[in-house]
């Protein structure tokens, strides 16, 4: 009988499962490893990548009693005690590691914990020193704890000799590819942008000046596609009276959840430009990579890990507009050779399929016990 394996992620929503939330427990048990679960507080028939995307993950609806996270997750575990396995959490904070210690403990040690943390390099501000007392302690509650990962490389590195979370593992995102041949796609004079548009992390605004500044007399466009803040509707109001020529070369598509008109968009888009101030991985670079687009991106640490020693992007410094405007320029006037589609589809597929991931994520908690 394989053992069982739990996703808690109690705020989840139906677009989650589609990313690493989702797709973890999900490749753990299409790979063979596991038998998957996944839990949230939405009714199941709200969840329709459920029957669509994820057959075979299993669902359990998880109850709010006390409209409050972590004692939700406590009174579900010890409600659940010996049912499962391994248990999967995101955003680690001293008292979810006390709430594992404790699961642990009342299991005489069968349960194993994955802590997926979920961050960026912003952590390097929090106070995580294993110096104080409080410190000592913490780390030695992070000891019994199975395995930790982060997405970076720069952010493991910084966490395992600068806090006091224990042998944290760099495991990046995976990347659903599909079946489409990339050698086939041909790509259109485009920019294209995918995430929460007019936000403070996605700096689309840095995307639209730069944008602004090189577009005049060419025949390329700029494509945006996500939610809209209701702020960012003013912002383009007055972008759109401030640069007239703009206005048929920048298309806003708003949100599309259709995957599979999603994948369509980057198929024809030559260009994906990613303007955050920080992610801690960027699932949309793989993405896009995956149908043939190059890169243009924010020099943050998961996208130096994706395009370091590569020629497959470019990366340009946070709010650097006029840095992005001279990468595109160059990209407009053939500067920067851009690689045929196939090349990016199969760094990705060779580095970021799913597969591989959660063959990491394996083997890490297959053969690592823990003692109490």
């Amino acid at each position: 009988m394989k053992k069982k394996f739990l996703c808690l992620f109690p705020t989840g929503e139906d677009i989650v499962l589609v990313k690493d939330v989702g797709m973890i427990p999900y490749y753990l048990f299409k790979e063979g490893y596991y038998d998957s679960y996944i839990s949230f507080y939405k009714p199941k028939e709200e969840l329709p990548y459920l029957e669509s995307e994820l057959q075979g993950l299993k669902y359990i609806q998880m109850n709010n009693y006390f409209n409050h996270e972590l004692l939700n997750i406590f009174f579900f575990l010890i409600k659940n005690l010996f049912r499962f396995d391994v248990i999967m959490l995101f955003h680690p904070n001293p008292y979810k590691i006390l709430m594992a210690n404790i699961i642990k403990i009342l299991s005489f040690n069968r349960i194993k914990f994955y802590f997926k943390m979920d961050t960026d390099h912003r952590v390097i501000d929090q106070k995580l020193d294993a110096q104080s007392f409080g410190g000592r302690i913490k780390q030695f509650l992070c000891k019994r704890i199975d395995l930790f990962s982060a997405e970076s490389q720069d952010v493991s590195s910084y966490l395992n000799e600068h806090s006091y979370y224990a042998a944290v593992k760099y495991i990046p995102n995976g990347c659903v590819l599909s079946d489409n041949s990339s050698q086939n796609l041909r790509k259109n004079n485009v920019f294209l942008t995918v995430g929460r548009l007019g936000t403070y992390q996605k700096d689309t605004e840095t995307l639209l000046e730069a944008f602004s500044m090189i577009c005049e007399n060419v025949d390329w466009k700029l494509l945006l596609v996500g939610t809209l803040e209701d702020s960012f509707n003013n912002y383009l109001k007055d972008y759109f009276q401030k640069y007239p020529w703009t206005v048929d070369k920048v298309d806003i598509l708003g949100p599309i959840y259709d995957r599979n008109k999603l994948n369509h968009i980057y198929q024809q888009s030559a260009v994906f430009v990613l303007s955050s101030r920080y992610e801690s991985f960027g699932l949309v670079l793989l993405e896009a990579m995956s149908q043939g687009c190059y890169i243009l991106s924010t020099s943050l640490s998961p996208a130096k890990d994706i395009l370091e020693n590569n020629k497959l992007g470019t990366l340009y410094p946070i709010e650097g507009k006029v840095e992005l405007a001279e990468l595109m320029k160059k990209v407009i006037q053939y500067e920067i050779a851009l690689p045929e589609a196939q090349f990016p589809y199969n760094y990705v597929k060779k580095n970021y399929s799913w597969s591989i991931v959660v063959n990491k994520i394996a083997s890490y908690l297959d053969h690592k016990t823990i003692s109490i």
